[in-house]
């Protein structure tokens, strides 16, 4: 049983429609004797304009221990349940009805302990006169398998249920039975089955009935829409290779997308009633395999590097082609008759990819869904129809949230209306919506508001429940109760219901078929009116109560990774520069066009952000291994060249030359230059964008220099895409500069004229001396008296 399978079943546990039997509070020791297995209760809405019966058809078992035989059985009706509450006090503990009684009708024969029989009894509704023999039609003959039995023999028609006017009501089949215990028997009741009969109208000329007794229930319609999703995990690699070969057991009989179509070609049901929810990789994918496809030899294995010559090594051919064509047909067929919602391709996750800054890719999954839906599915005779049919302008997020800034994104391709979940979106006064139509508003945002049906409620997920038909009698059970829980509920707090399976639903044509009837009955009776989902998010309708998006913290902890996501967009930055770099070398007829690698390389990482990862912590690591072997050949293939990565300088405006390499089959566009230049006293000047023919070639790169100091120093040589991002990593170069800069002779200028200054100045006071001191003018000897001239008088 799936995930949602398991969530369906305890919610019908939570309101009593699990139990294969419902029995009342009897007395009597064998009054659990029988217990009763129903297959459908047919119809599940009574009409005036139908049989005016009702048809039990199941199974029942003798569950004691003893035999028992001379089984009878009649009905009893109770008085008209008006409310839902009413209706599901009944379910919960079933009464014993007792306005209505008829006449005990035989069933076939002897039953032995733990034997059992099939039965088909239909019960009129409206008066005697539709009644027929049991032998003939109310009483179904013993199954072949079961213990031999008798044949009923009473020729009187079943007395019917006196029902006067439209509404619900209860009905018990009491069953009673002669039970032989060793050597003693006793008439005593065996066993008992409760259902609901749900009456939409009344013939005007049955008894009792008023003026009014011709229509159905008071009030409008309640529109109804089911999404029938078919989507998938990616199973696309890189390049039109296939990860594996599931999607082809997948689409064969019993494969859940062969269920899921099967059953919508079955179901008679109104073209407005279900829409078609379709991952456009989906269709990309079918389109592909219809072609002829192969798949990795070892699945899910790392796809090797692609190269430039498109040779693919290590696959085998695809089984599924026959079956992708056949259902593509089958598709086409459908999707002239219904509407065809499109999600982003792959299903991406639109709110964690805004969320991480990538709003091109995000923008550029929905644009690309649409396309590819466009490419596959409109052709054939049907095309204009099936064109008609798609719905490109109305957003159904993962889980039916999404983030204001992903609306605005949305707006601005187009969408104008939004599918959400209770919890997705809040009142203005910031209670959340739990169901219904809301005009939707962000006032922090510059989208305009739009449109939105949130989903759920009770009746939503009863029919989820009968879709994905867990147990056939729950089934039973469960249109019988959602049929009178809608006739008794007033219009007027009625909202819209839309269905929303999940994307990987496991569908059931039973269910399906089964719910289609249901809506068809009650369509009749005004209670439910199939509505489009086109028409019900329509700008002809009234708006809804003002509103604001909800995003929670566990909405954003079910998103994608923030660190994958950012190594997604660090793939999408190389590409993106590889494509501005590399052209076709014209020179070269029928040179390589490097966008036989670019592009599906591109086109492989949007699958990697889908929805289907969430998680799981790097969920496209094997494609995304592939798509970085690429890139590291394409950016390993175009090197600046280097023989012994030390050059010298002789003089100060002395030009580096450097050498680049292109191996690559492609033209490609490169500048150079040196970085580290300035702490090192270089200053380097490239030639500008630098156009390499296809390789091998190689070209000489002259970058003029400026050094102002000499000795040696480190420093690196970078390549540059032609958009301005790193090609891959630096170079590093050592350069030997023997020449002085114009601080060195600015320098040595400076000591020359300080020292020529003291010469001169030398020069100067020397000549001074000379002045001052003839060469004939007296020298006192060092320590001679001076002599007195007073004395010499």
């Amino acid at each position: 049983m799936t995930t949602f399978a398991a969530i369906l079943a305890l919610a019908a546990a939570a309101v009593g429609i699990g139990a294969s039997t419902a029995h009342a509070e009897t007395s009597g020791a064998y009054s659990s004797s029988l217990a009763f297995q129903l297959a459908d209760i047919n119809p599940a809405v009574v009409t005036s304009d139908g049989s005016g019966s009702v048809t039990l058809v199941g199974r029942y078992t003798n569950t004691g221990q003893n035999p028992i035989d001379n089984i009878e059985f009649r009905f009893q009706r109770g008085p008209a349940l008006t409310t839902p509450a009413a209706v599901q006090a009944e379910v919960k503990k079933p009464s014993q009805p007792s306005q209505v009684v008829t006449g005990f009708r035989p069933l076939p024969g002897t039953l032995n302990a733990g034997a059992s029989t099939s039965f088909a009894i239909t019960v009129p509704v409206f008066d005697r006169t539709l009644g027929t023999t049991p032998h003939s039609s109310n009483v179904a003959p013993a199954h072949p398998d079961s213990n031999p039995v008798g044949s009923a023999v009473d020729g009187n028609p079943i007395d019917s249920l006196e029902v006067a006017k439209p509404g619900v009501y209860a009905v018990m089949m009491n069953v009673n039975a002669t039970v032989h215990a060793g050597n003693d028997s006793a008439r005593a009741r065996v066993g008992e089955l409760h259902f609901l009969v749900t009456v939409a109208s009344v013939p005007a000329a049955a008894p009792g009935t008023g003026a009014d007794s011709g229509t159905g229930p008071p009030g409008g319609s309640t529109p109804v829409n089911i999404l029938w999703p078919l989507a998938s995990t990616p199973h696309l690699g890189i390049d039109g290779v296939f990860a594996n070969d599931e999607l082809a057991r997948d689409l064969t009989s019993g494969g859940r997308l062969a269920t899921a179509l099967d059953a919508l070609a079955s179901a008679d049901d109104d073209p407005d009633l279900v829409t078609i929810v379709v991952d456009p990789m989906l269709l990309d994918e079918l389109q592909r395999m219809a072609d002829g496809y192969r798949v990795l030899a070892a699945p899910d294995t790392v796809q090797g590097q692609l190269r430039a010559d498109g040779v693919i090594s290590g696959t085998v051919p695809g089984t599924g082609q026959a079956a992708a064509a056949q259902y593509l047909d089958t598709l086409r067929s459908l999707a002239a008759i219904h509407r065809v919602l499109l999600l982003p391709y792959g299903d991406a996750d639109l709110s964690a990819l805004t969320r991480a800054g990538m709003t091109t890719e995000a923008a550029y999954a929905v644009t690309r869904g649409r396309d590819a839906a466009t490419r596959v599915l409109v052709r054939g005779p049907q095309a204009s129809d099936i064109y008609s049919n798609l719905v490109t302008n109305i957003a159904a997020p993962p889980g039916g949230v999404m983030l204001g800034e992903t609306a605005q994104i949305l707006a601005g391709l187009g969408d104008h209306a939004a599918i959400l979940a209770p919890g997705g979106v809040n009142f203005a006064n910031g209670k959340p919506v739990t169901a219904g139509l809301v005009t939707v508003k962000e006032t922090a945002t510059t989208y305009d508001a739009f449109q939105a049906i949130v989903t759920g409620g009770a009746r939503a997920t009863q029919f989820a429940q009968i879709l994905a038909g867990a147990v056939p009698q729950d089934g039973v059970r469960a249109l019988n109760l959602l049929a009178a829980e809608l006739v008794t509920t007033p219009v007027n707090v009625r909202t819209p219901i839309v269905v929303v399976p999940p994307r990987q639903f496991v569908a059931n044509g039973q269910g399906l078929a089964a719910l289609t009837r249901l809506v068809d009955d009650l369509a009749e009776s005004h209670t439910l009116a199939p509505t489009s989902i086109t028409t019900l998010l329509g700008t002809g309708h009234t708006p809804g109560p003002p509103a604001t998006l909800a995003y929670s913290m566990a909405d954003r902890r079910a998103e994608l990774p923030t660190q994958y996501l950012q190594r997604i967009n660090a793939l999408h930055q190389g590409i993106d520069a590889l494509d501005q770099s590399l052209s076709t070398d014209k020179t070269n007829v029928g040179g390589a066009d490097p966008q036989d690698i670019l592009q599906p390389l591109t086109d492989a990482l949007l699958p990697a952000a889908s929805t289907t990862w969430r998680g799981n912590l790097d969920p496209a690591a094997k494609q995304l291994e592939t798509v970085d072997s690429t890139l590291v050949w394409l950016y390993g293939g175009v090197q600046i060249s280097r023989d012994t990565g030390s050059y010298t300088l002789a003089s100060s405006t002395a030009p580096l030359l450097l050498t680049v390499k292109n191996t690559l089959p492609y033209q490609v566009s490169v500048s150079v230059s040196i970085v580290g230049g300035a702490q090192a006293g270089l200053d380097a000047k490239g030639p500008g964008l630098l156009k390499i023919g296809a390789g091998p070639r190689s070209v000489p790169v002259k970058l003029d220099t400026t050094v102002s100091r000499s000795g040696t120093f480190s420093v690196f040589a970078q390549l540059y895409a032609a958009g301005g991002t790193q090609w891959a990593g630096p170079v590093p170069l050592t350069i030997d500069s023997r020449a002085y800069g114009a601080l060195t002779v600015i320098l040595m200028s400076t000591a020359g004229g300080v020292l020529l200054l003291m010469v001169i100045w030398r020069l100067v006071q020397r000549a001074r001396g000379r002045i001052d001191d003839p060469a004939d003018a007296l020298v006192e000897q060092r320590g001679a008296a001076t002599p007195d001239l007073d004395s010499a008088s």
